[in-house]
């Protein structure tokens, strides 16, 4: 994953809407890039991923409990979360839970990402106006 930098406004965004790195970092990895105004993208988590997503971190949490369990996922689903797993370090059961609570609540959030910048983080509950 290429280094992404951040605008002060994005920061300060990000901590008044209590957006964590890791759905910052999420948001990046699994996101949908769309085009709005000028050469900017808004990033998102569609819903079909983020279900996804979710069923795969619960299954590889209750793979964690139950050695004997088949492990039926997408692979290349498999090598993404697992490659994103061990980027983070979230090896342990509790952060595997945390990245699940992050995960459900990465529903409507969004960046808009200028280059290598991201300019700022919202909650978006209005259709996103893009520009194909």
């Amino acid at each position: 994953m290429k280094n992404i930098s951040m605008t002060h406004h994005a920061e300060v965004r990000q901590q008044q809407r209590c957006i964590s790195d890791l759905q910052v970092e999420t948001l990046l990895r699994f996101g949908t890039k769309k085009r709005v105004k000028g050469e900017a993208f808004a990033c998102f988590i569609e819903r079909a991923i983020l279900k996804d997503l979710i069923a795969n971190i619960k299954t590889k949490i209750n793979q964690k409990k139950n050695k004997n369990s088949a492990y039926n996922m997408n692979n290349s689903m498999i090598k993404s979360i697992d490659l994103f797993i061990s980027e983070m370090s979230l090896h342990s059961e509790k952060k595997l839970c945390a990245l699940l609570d992050t995960l459900t609540r990465l529903g409507n959030t969004r960046l808009i990402i200028c280059g290598d910048t991201v300019l700022t983080v919202m909650h978006g509950y209005k259709k996103l106006k893009t520009i194909y």
